[in-house]
């Protein structure tokens, strides 16, 4: 016989029912089939010639039948392929007849096995799309087991990628924790100082500590912002530069009978 057709697999998809499966190739021997099962999860088992399933067959150059124990159900793929081992079998004797029948036996075997080397390579390794292109293309599947990469063009794996980012993350939260840190420090420290401001105001304006001068009033400040209420007594007259103070929400100023409150921008405040 010839082996006329470069087929030497095909593949099947489980519907719960079927457990009868057609081998449209040339095969020599029954116990040259092997097959595979895959569940919908993509784990691969192998099954065994006269355990898990029977084949018939063998020697027909129009191919076989492959019956398996039980109907494998929806979701998985079974794939069936020549499986020869790789011996050479034909003996010739020194003046004997030239075997014809065992020869071409030994032909069409030794042509199975080129053939399965070819489609295991194809299916196996990963290929360039093109003797000329300059990548290889992994068709959709994963590359797995990559080590952390060494050199600037080397592919990288995903935990070396997870460690990367959780370092810039822990960095930046850090960088974020420590200017928060900065900011309520400043905030007290502003708070602190208008507090201490507006307290040596008030004591200004009690009488218990030196005033400071003005042209046009004994008791100023400068502050824009009036965070602490402040009482002005009676017949004082406060000064403050403007254009405009405002005064904190919750906070009052007391103007005393007789005394004035007058700010920079020509505005005047009297009881």
């Amino acid at each position: 016989m010839t082996v006329s057709s470069t087929q030497s697999y095909i593949e099947y998809s489980g519907d719960g029912t079927t457990n009868s499966f057609p081998i449209p190739f040339y095969f020599l021997l029954n116990s040259d089939i092997g097959a595979l099962i895959s569940d919908d999860s993509g784990t691969v088992n192998e099954l065994v010639n006269g355990v898990n399933f029977s084949v018939t067959g063998g020697g027909d150059e129009n191919g076989g039948t492959l019956k398996s124990s039980i109907a494998y159900p929806i979701g998985t793929s079974i794939f069936i392929y020549r499986n020869p081992p790789a011996t050479q079998e034909s003996k010739y004797y020194e003046n004997g007849k030239f075997p014809a029948i065992s020869h071409e036996a030994a032909l069409d075997k030794l042509t199975m096995l080129i053939q399965e080397c070819g489609w295991k390579f194809d299916a196996l390794s990963l290929n360039k799309p093109s003797i000329f292109a300059r990548y290889f293309d992994a068709n959709g599947n994963r590359i797995s087991n990559i080590s952390d990469p060494k050199d600037p063009g080397d592919a990288v794996n995903l935990s070396y990628i997870s460690e990367l980012e959780q370092g810039a993350k822990s960095y930046a939260d850090q960088l974020i924790a420590k200017e928060h840190e900065e900011r309520v420090s400043a905030d007290k420290a502003e708070s602190k100082a208008r507090s201490e401001a507006d307290a040596n105001i008030q004591a200004q304006l009690s009488g218990s500590a030196p005033l400071s001068a003005s042209a046009f009033s004994p008791i100023s400040w400068h502050d824009q912002t009036i965070s602490t209420s402040v009482n002005i007594p009676a017949n004082k007259n406060a000064w403050s530069f403007g254009p405009e103070i405002k005064i904190s929400p919750g906070q009052v100023v007391t103007i005393g009978a007789e005394s004035f409150w007058t700010i920079a921008n020509g505005k005047e405040v009297n009881q």
